[in-house]
């Protein structure tokens, strides 16, 4: 069995190593471009042989009829089948090792990729995470010295660093977190797309460590949460290092808290900590726009960045194989894209999670694309018998669902309606009962963006709408803060109505005309709550929130101050809508 040394080589190269060469520079241009130019040409599997791995055993090379991936990686680099529970590895043909199983391959030392062909670990259509861990040991569980890519995968809680690159590797839709000594080491050839590196640790680089002699592009890709103890949160460079609509975000150092070192950097964000240098520290190449929360300890060359906050999202699952940060309304990182930056390799009109870009009027700087969502289920107007709802329209809709749900009876039908229209008429509403709506557009490609949500009560007529923030403040536990601020003029009662998304029944409570917040409890598939104020005979409608557990909300900084309608719930709607509106047939318990 061959394995790499235990030490980490690329995590002990000097923090100041020189420049590398001419020579050593357009070698290492060329195998990216090489990598580019086959990542953008598939399909790879044609000219591959494939090997099958069939048992989460990570131990090695137990003859039991069952391939292991260890095993596989044996067979690939002897281009042999020393290991017979495998395929055998093929000499001058690039190897593709599958799977046929879910769940944690733990591998307790370094396997070192060094097949001259090259070997593809694709994790498609599978959920496998590969760590590297032993007893008071440093394991890398994957080193790279020839040429491999990594597809579909997730490398985790691993004791060394992720992975380590010696030759050239691609990292695409691939989820690097919490390994112990950093992310990704690199100190040749790496191109990284579509993938996110996050909640890693180390004393420098504990996203990416960019080697002295090393090259790495990295495009629509997320940096987030990593920490270093010295330089380089989320990056450190000392090579050459290009960024492409990536965003890094929330990585902390002493220095350089997302980059440490130069790079060069296009339609990207950058929004992390650091006592000095928060997003970069060092020479930072801007060409095109790109946004950055603060310039203190950069010196900045090329075209002027924005110099703002992004308004991102929390790290989630926002679609796609791999986590990104939001860009929620009101976000300046919002079409102020370069064109040319997004339409052209590695970027290719897409975003991490395979979003066509633009949505908007141009494309969006970072990893995520805003899609271009409804604006609407603001301007409700209830009268005896029919709700009518208004919105504005857009330009990229060819058509509208809009999702009906009675709370009295937990049903939800789907209505579809076309992409000219800018209003709908629901005379069907019933009197006195409590109806939710949500209007999504729809392209070609499928659901644009997190659709509305209001809630409406036939057979009254409206009031005013309750004035300040009506915001829902998930805790990180099971229960929901509501707060709100009165009426003008005060409010004699107020009506919270409580929906929970699991099918269990909805509830009402009347609360007292001095009550601004409420405890409330948050089933596990979410819960929205409607809180309706009376005057009189007359009420005020506000919009209505959900959530789901442990999800913090997101306040909607479009809106101005004090204004009624002050929190659009992005997270918990994406968790939640989103299900709705893709699930064909609508499976959610209590709906039909």
């Amino acid at each position: 069995m061959q394995k790499a040394p235990t030490t980490n080589t690329v995590r002990a190269a000097p923090e100041r190593a020189r420049h590398p060469s001419v020579a050593a520079r357009l070698v290492g241009i060329v195998a990216l471009v090489l990598l580019l130019l086959r990542a953008a040409h598939a399909p790879w599997v044609a000219e591959a042989a494939g090997t099958v791995v069939t048992t989460l055993d990570g131990e090695g090379l137990a003859t039991d009829g069952l391939c292991s991936l260890p095993e596989a990686i044996q067979n690939a680099n002897q281009n042999t089948r020393s290991a017979p529970d495998c395929a055998a590895g093929s000499g001058d043909v690039t190897d593709v090792i599958t799977f046929a199983v879910d769940g944690i391959i733990v591998i307790p030392s370094n396997w070192t990729l060094f097949d001259p062909a090259g070997v593809i670990i694709d994790g498609t259509g599978r959920a496998i995470t590969i760590t590297g861990t032993r007893p008071e040991a440093i394991v890398t569980p994957l080193f790279v010295q020839a040429s491999a890519e990594l597809h579909h995968l997730t490398i985790a809680n691993s004791t060394g660093r992720g992975v380590v690159n010696q030759g050239t590797l691609l990292l695409n839709r691939v989820t690097i977190t919490g390994n112990s000594l950093g992310g990704v080491g690199n100190a040749a050839n790496l191109l990284v797309l579509n993938s996110t590196i996050a909640g890693n640790s180390a004393e420098t680089g504990a996203g990416l460590y960019n080697g002295a002699t090393a090259t790495a592009v990295v495009a629509n890709t997320t940096i987030s949460g990593n920490t270093a103890t010295l330089e380089g949160g989320g990056v450190q460079n000392g090579g050459g290092l290009t960024l492409a609509n990536t965003t890094i975000a929330g990585n902390s150092a002493p220095i350089g808290g997302g980059i440490g070192g130069p790079a060069m950097v296009k339609n990207s964000v950058l929004a992390n900590s650091g006592a000095a240098g928060p997003d970069c520290s060092g020479s930072v190449i801007f060409i095109g726009p790109s946004l950055v929360s603060t310039l203190a300890g950069c010196s900045p060359t090329g075209d002027a960045p924005l110099v703002a906050s992004p308004l991102l999202g929390p790290l989630a699952p926002n679609g796609g194989s791999t986590p990104t940060h939001a860009l929620v309304p009101g976000s300046p990182a919002r079409d102020a894209g370069l064109a040319a930056t997004c339409s052209a390799a590695p970027v290719n009109g897409l975003d991490q999670r395979g979003v066509a870009r633009p949505q908007g009027a141009n494309c969006d700087l970072g990893a995520f694309e805003a899609s271009a969502g409804v604006v609407g289920g603001r301007n409700l107007t209830i009268g005896t018998g029919s709700i009518e709802l208004s919105w504005d329209g857009g330009a990229l809709q060819t058509g509208y669902t809009l999702l009906k749900y009675n709370t009295s009876t937990a049903v939800a039908t789907l209505i579809a309606i076309s992409g000219g229209a800018t209003s709908y008429s629901d005379t069907a509403a019933a009197n006195g009962v409590v109806y939710c709506y949500a209007l999504a557009a729809t392209g070609p490609a499928g659901l644009l963006g997190l659709p509305d949500l209001e809630c409406a009560l036939t057979g009254q007529q409206t009031g005013a709408v309750i004035a300040g923030n009506f915001r829902l403040a998930l805790n990180q536990t099971s229960n929901a803060t509501l707060t709100w601020t009165t009426t003008p003029g005060g409010a004699d009662a107020y009506l919270l109505v409580v929906i929970p998304l699991d099918g269990t029944p909805n509830t009402t409570v009347t609360l007292g005309s001095g009550v601004v917040s409420r405890v409330q409890a948050v089933s596990p598939a979410g819960t929205c709550s409607q809180l309706t104020a009376f005057k009189g005979a007359s009420f005020g409608l506000t919009n209505v929130l959900c959530g789901v557990p442990g999800v913090s909300t997101l306040a909607d900084p479009t809106a101005a101050a004090g204004a009624p309608e002050t929190v659009l719930l992005q997270t918990a709607r994406a968790a939640l809508i989103r299900d709705w509106f893709l699930t064909a047939p609508l499976t959610r318990p209590g709906f039909e």
